[in-house]
């Protein structure tokens, strides 16, 4: 593939063309011979895929494993896929997609079971991208950071496997490949937060140890340094006083990204990252910024009960925000809320009149949904897709760009008279 690079490896876009691979009105094919397993506990399986857009066509031997934890037992379910050039699958094969960081071998194949749209967790992303970005800060942030991924990206691509149609995925960065992040430094983590909210008061900042609530994301094992400095910042969080936590929180986190976190959760109604899936990163060990993963619960959807439709628009943050009537509470987002609530306003108004306006928002989920035309969502649920078995995906009448637009200002309207 040829194109013109800045320095950090990303396409240029050149006057008249669309260096980006795939073109953005492009929907590649992406066709897997070989066995895929239904089950996370089956580990890899060995298939060969092809890919095949307007302007790229490769064929690659590879191996797959279903990804996800609650998602893996849905019907449809997503992949790990890890590229490679021989039979041996001993030499990577890598490519680049997009304008991201650099060329990987490694992708995942996300089937957005709950979210027929398939946007919310790119068009958040993407959103996400933005608001870090916009800070006025962001040109003395790390620059492992800037070179690097700043949240998922993806693109919606159809997948067959054994002349099977599987319907609709996206093809997407795997967390691993966020912040610029380098996995054989021990220093360099992703702490995310893991089970479900019934689990223990560890991921609400309320009990001071690890108690495998909290996973790296980026080792096999938690290394101790990471596990040491961890440990610190929930202990800080868990038992500092408000005005502890107002002079010191800027020893164990990036504070900005706490606030913007705090936003984002509000405006978008991402409940599931109250608790599980809270996401953090360092490059020291000691020093945490909050970031954002798994934005696919977000305007409405839930994450369980999907029969019963769609969340209010109006959920008080904290109180009927986690949604399972528990009383829980996140620690560190009170603390927030009691100590930097002239910031937070601050950043919200900022916020509100760029990124997160009601046009701004809408645009990005304009730009991902316009580009799938209605007959590939209706296939996605059709008899003859998945040889039958994905007649069940929940919402697929409702679960559009009409239900996000109308959510969007509604949720909007209501906090801006409510931020918490």
């Amino acid at each position: 593939m040829s194109g013109i690079y800045d320095y950090t490896g990303r396409p240029v876009a050149i006057l008249g063309q669309n260096a980006l691979e795939p073109a953005n009105n492009d929907i590649p094919v992406v066709t897997i011979t070989g066995e895929l397993y239904s089950t996370k506990a089956e580990g890899d399986s060995n298939v060969v895929i092809r890919y095949k857009s307007s302007t790229l066509e490769f064929t690659d031997y590879a191996k797959a494993k279903v990804q996800g934890d609650s998602s893996q037992y849905y019907p449809k379910k997503n992949y790990t896929i890890k590229l490679f050039k021989n039979s041996a699958r001993t030499s990577k094969s890598k490519h680049l997609f997009r304008d991201w960081d650099k060329e990987r071998n490694k992708f995942v194949l996300k089937a957005n079971w709950i979210d027929h749209s398939h946007s919310r967790n790119i068009a958040n992303a993407r959103l996400w991208t933005q608001i870090m970005q916009s800070r006025s800060d962001y040109a003395s942030l790390p620059d492992q950071l800037k070179s690097g991924n700043l949240a998922v990206d993806g693109f919606p691509v159809k997948v067959y496997n054994n002349g099977v149609y599987l319907g609709l995925y996206t093809w997407n960065l795997p967390k691993d490949a966020l912040y610029g992040l380098d996995s054989d430094l021990d220093e360099n983590a992703i702490v995310q937060s893991d089970g479900s909210n019934t689990d223990g008061l560890s991921m609400y900042f309320k009990d001071d140890t690890i108690g495998g609530k909290w996973s790296d994301e980026f080792h096999d094992e938690m290394p101790t340094v990471i596990e040491t400095g961890w440990t610190a910042a929930l202990a800080f969080v868990c038992n500092s006083t408000d005005a502890e936590f107002k002079q010191n929180v800027g020893t164990y986190f990036d504070l900005q990204s706490l606030i913007d976190v705090h936003i984002f959760l509000q405006a978008c109604y991402l409940r599931d990252c109250i608790a599980k899936n809270q996401t953090f990163y360092t490059y020291n060990g000691s020093y945490y910024y909050a970031g954002m993963y798994d934005m696919d619960g977000a305007w409405g959807l839930r994450s369980i009960n999907l029969d019963q439709g769609f969340l209010p628009d109006d959920a008080v943050f904290q109180n009927d925000y986690a949604g399972y009537n528990y009383s829980y509470g996140n620690r560190l987002h009170d603390k927030l809320t009691a100590n930097f609530a002239t910031e937070i306003a601050t950043r919200y108004a900022a916020l509100r009149a760029g990124v997160l306006s009601e046009d701004n928002i809408c645009s990005e989920y304009d730009k991902f949904t316009s580009v799938i035309p209605p007959y590939l969502y209706a296939e996605d649920y059709a008899e003859t897709t998945g040889g039958g078995a994905f007649t069940g995906i929940p919402l697929v009448e409702t679960n559009n760009i009409l239900q996000i637009r109308d959510y969007v200002g509604k949720r909007l309207a209501y906090v801006d008279a409510h931020l918490v």
